[in-house]
């Protein structure tokens, strides 16, 4: 396996953690995903695609996550 191989599959690791991980404080909140995304001011869409481990915050979207979770 190539380095360029490797970066990638830890990406994408990172990212299914991330989502699982914002998934699971979401439930914990007592939030629907179109709630949790209001409150994030980004699209139920985009929220799904973090949850899924697809993509990875903004840092202004982290940001805001940190505060409705209480983190």
């Amino acid at each position: 396996m190539d380095t360029n191989t490797i970066n990638q599959t830890q990406k994408r690791l990172l990212q299914k953690g991330l989502g699982e991980k914002i998934q699971t404080l979401r439930l914990k909140k007592g939030l629907t995903p179109g709630e949790l995304a209001e409150r994030l001011k980004i699209e139920p869409a985009v929220l799904d695609q973090y949850e899924k481990g697809r993509a990875i915050p903004t840092p202004e979207v982290f940001r805001r996550m940190l505060s409705v979770f209480s983190l």
